[in-house]
């Protein structure tokens, strides 16, 4: 008898989060502002666009935030011929960011719009055992202080 099903393997779970860590500001920069959050084994540093963090608390800027991070939920491609990938989602308090390029203790994603381009590295510290998803979107939960 047979222990396994044939053809099938098993693959490590994708992450979906979600997870909200809470971040310091750090230093500002010429489009975004620096914010970092201490993990078990290093910091991450995340890096918001400044005009996200002006919408989210009344054109201030703030010293501490709250965001939470998940799997997309909108495919990272169209279904169809083409197969033609789906654009990263911003809106007034969100920003969605898709996969770009495996690095050594990171996995940098990237948003392309109109409002520019943003990058994510998102520790695989969080990730743990499980693989990246194609997508994760990021949104900003307000807090009172500010810079």
């Amino acid at each position: 008898m047979l222990s396994k099903q044939i053809g099938f393997i098993n693959q490590p779970q994708q992450w979906e989060g979600p997870l909200t860590l809470n971040f310091k500001f750090y230093r500002k920069h010429t489009k975004t502002i620096r914010y970092r959050s201490e993990l078990e084994r290093g910091n991450f540093d995340f890096y918001i666009p400044i005009f996200l963090v002006q919408k989210s608390f009344n054109n201030e800027i703030t010293d501490s935030l709250s965001v939470t991070l998940s799997k997309s939920s909108i495919p990272a491609n169209i279904t169809g011929f083409k197969g033609q990938k789906f654009p990263s989602n911003i809106g007034e308090h969100y920003i969605e960011y898709s996969f770009y390029e495996e690095m050594g203790r990171s996995v940098q994603y990237r948003h392309l719009s109109e409002m520019g381009e943003y990058r994510i590295y998102f520790p695989k510290e969080i990730l743990g055992d499980m693989d990246r998803p194609q997508k994760i979107y990021s949104c900003i939960n307000a807090t009172e202080s500010h810079v």
